[in-house]
């Protein structure tokens, strides 16, 4: 095998006896081949795999080309798929039809994780819970504000208001 995959498998294996329980990769270009070695280390370890599949606005073709992707991540090992919406690109309607059609087509429960001050991570959060995401990346307020994070505390009140509980505390 080549140096790389020695370091990655090296690297996963002290990262998991130091207590790393899930790891989180994504490609950049989406190429969830190049993540490959790295999941057969996390799943070797018997760690939890999440893939990150980003959604980049503006390409003809992109949420079709985002779910033919999804699709290769099972074989992967991996146990969850997280839609990460680097610039807050992503609109409601969009969040909405992803986590639904990968969530379908890939059997995996689907996650988000948006970052971006156009102000709109909030109402995604929302509507991804709505159809079915079962994990959003969070951060506390004050950090959520520095960082245009969705807040823990906001998608908690959020949820709790529309009557579906969260089992989160936030005071």
């Amino acid at each position: 095998r080549p140096v790389s995959a020695d370091i990655v498998r090296r690297f996963v294996s002290c990262a998991a006896d130091n207590g790393i329980d899930v790891f989180r990769l994504n490609d950049p270009l989406n190429d969830v081949s190049n993540l490959r070695e790295a999941g057969e280390a996390i799943v070797g370890a018997g760690k939890e795999f999440h893939v990150g599949l980003v959604y980049s606005a503006g390409r003809v073709g992109e949420l079709d080309a985002l779910v033919e992707r999804a699709k290769q991540i099972p074989e992967l090992g991996a146990t969850r798929v997280i839609l990460n919406d680097p610039t807050d690109a992503l609109l409601p309607h969009l969040t909405e039809e992803l986590v639904q059609r990968i969530g379908e087509e890939t059997g995996l429960p689907v996650g988000l994780f948006v970052q971006g001050a156009a102000g709109t991570g909030l109402l995604n959060a929302v509507v991804a819970t709505r159809v079915g995401a079962d994990l959003i990346a969070t951060a506390v307020y004050p950090l959520a504000l520095t960082l245009h994070r969705v807040s823990g505390e906001s998608l908690v009140e959020a949820l709790e208001g529309l009557g579906r509980e969260t089992g989160v505390e936030t005071a």
